[in-house]
């Protein structure tokens, strides 16, 4: 009796353990599970990643390879570019020499041609003022220009030739161009010019270029005494150089030069031209 009673109690204390609410259950071990590897489709994944990588690197060694041509390309450009602006800049050398030496020879030409001018009219000189009318001869103009000439001269001047310049306009008194027969009888007339009245006046028959430059001098030297009535300012019309003091201003193709000089007795013609639109002013 007693061995029985024990296995009931052994019985209901495993099945109280068993049917207890507060038990766990007990895990299951999922990582046990292993899945099966395929082999072929790794081999398929691996080729398929290192055909990529070979198309890659072919792309990669074809642009570098466009890149190299392309460094090429422009060295040749640079170098093609830097040959032709050298070969340029000897062509503009050339051509600025070219001009250096023609502005040069034109120079020379026009001061020899001006030169030529004022020494076959050195006989000449040009009067104006002198009442002008349309139906005026030689003979009238050349008695007319003897008696101013007289009225300054106090002498019987010859006259070789006498005509006036340029075509007839009314309102406009044409300059007269007188040719006297020798160079004496011319600068004893040039000398007396001082005693006309306005509005007669007595210039020398110089080329256009002689004459813009000694207007752009008398310009000056009307500034001059402007500033001091009392300056000594002579201009060489040869020369066209102006003298003022130690002061010497030089001219040529319109552009003022000026310089100091030291000289002691120079032989300087002093010229001073009008024009018929000012009256005459005495320096």
């Amino acid at each position: 009796m007693t061995k029985r009673k024990h296995n009931v109690i052994s019985l209901s204390d495993s099945e109280s353990t068993t049917t207890s609410p507060n038990s766990k259950k007990p895990k299951s071990n999922k990582s046990s599970k292993t899945q099966p590897c395929d082999l072929s489709t790794i081999l398929s994944k691996l080729t398929s990643i290192e055909s990529s990588v070979k198309s890659v690197k072919a792309k990669v060694n074809n642009v570098v390879a466009s890149t190299e041509e392309v460094k090429k390309s422009i060295a040749d450009l640079k170098k093609d570019f830097e040959i032709q602006t050298t070969d340029h800049e000897k062509r503009i050398c050339g051509v600025e020499e070219l001009a250096i030496n023609l502005q040069t020879s034109i120079d020379k030409l026009k001061a020899s041609n001006e030169g030529i001018y004022n020494k076959m009219n050195e006989l000449n000189l040009v009067v104006s003022g002198l009442p002008d009318s349309e139906t005026e001869t030689n003979n009238q103009l050349v008695r007319t220009v003897q008696k101013l000439i007289f009225e300054i001269t106090k002498r019987e001047i010859s006259i070789d030739v006498g005509s006036r310049l340029g075509k007839f306009r009314p309102g406009v008194t044409r300059a007269v161009k007188v040719k006297f027969v020798t160079m004496l009888e011319r600068n004893c007339v040039y000398l007396h010019r001082t005693s006309l009245k306005h509005p007669c006046y007595i210039n020398e028959d110089l080329s256009p270029e002689t004459r813009k430059d000694l207007a752009l001098l008398r310009q000056k030297k009307k500034e001059i005494l402007s500033q001091d009535r009392n300056a000594t300012v002579t201009i060489d019309s040869k020369t066209k150089t102006l003298h003022h003091g130690q002061r010497r201003i030089s001219i040529r193709n319109g552009i003022m030069q000026s310089n100091s000089v030291h000289h002691s007795n120079p032989n300087y013609m002093e010229v001073d031209f009008q024009t018929s639109q000012h009256p005459k002013t005495s320096t």
